[in-house]
């Protein structure tokens, strides 16, 4: 299995009882292995008590990075004529998977991504930069024009306020026109004793 597919660090049988009955490996068989003891079992057995919730798992075996994926062979009625009936598994089929592949795959994968990006951004920046800048020019020249409405608003309202004499206040009237608007001429039309 594993001249058939490089990826595979291990792939190993447990019987009923731990020992292993098949590895590709040869040195491990015979060996038995306490699933709560040894440290490549610590990821699914925990305690005596506790089943094992996932069949797949990332572990670490021999300063390996790896999947392990545990199958359980059920004792099926088939498998009776070599195993007793009253047993309800038989053992455990283990396949340890490299991670190398996939992490250098990621690995390329980021390179790819973070190039494109910068790519991205050396192509789309000056474009970009030009887009905001006109955006961020235009609020700068509504802020202005604001601020010079409120500056205008503010001279009136002091001018204004400065006396309640009709005649100064048409002549003051006429002087902030003026400034503001730059008129050559100005009539001002106030209405009669007839409100015409």
């Amino acid at each position: 299995i594993g001249r058939e597919n490089p990826s595979l660090v291990r792939t190993f049988i447990l019987d009923n009882q731990g020992k292993v009955a098949y590895s590709t490996d040869r040195r491990d068989i015979g060996t038995v292995i306490d699933r709560f003891s040894h440290v490549s079992c610590k990821g699914c057995h925990s305690g005596p008590v506790v089943v094992p919730h996932d069949t797949t798992m990332t572990i670490t075996v021999d300063g390996k990075r790896v999947q392990r994926y545990v199958h359980i062979i059920e004792n099926q009625p088939s498998c009776h004529g070599c195993h007793p009936a009253s047993t309800r598994i038989n053992g455990k089929l283990i396949i340890d998977r490299s991670l190398a592949p996939t992490d250098k795959l990621v690995k390329t994968v980021v390179i790819i991504i973070s190039a494109m990006g910068a790519g991205c951004l050396i192509i789309l920046g000056p474009f970009l930069w030009r887009v905001l800048s006109r955006g961020v020019n235009t609020y700068i020249t509504e802020i202005r024009l604001k601020s010079t409405e409120l500056v205008t608003l503010y001279s009136i309202v002091e001018r204004l306020s400065a006396t309640i004499d009709l005649e100064e206040l048409k002549r003051i009237i006429i002087d902030i026109i003026s400034e503001a608007f730059g008129a050559d001429e100005i009539d001002i039309v106030m209405p009669n004793e007839y409100r015409e």
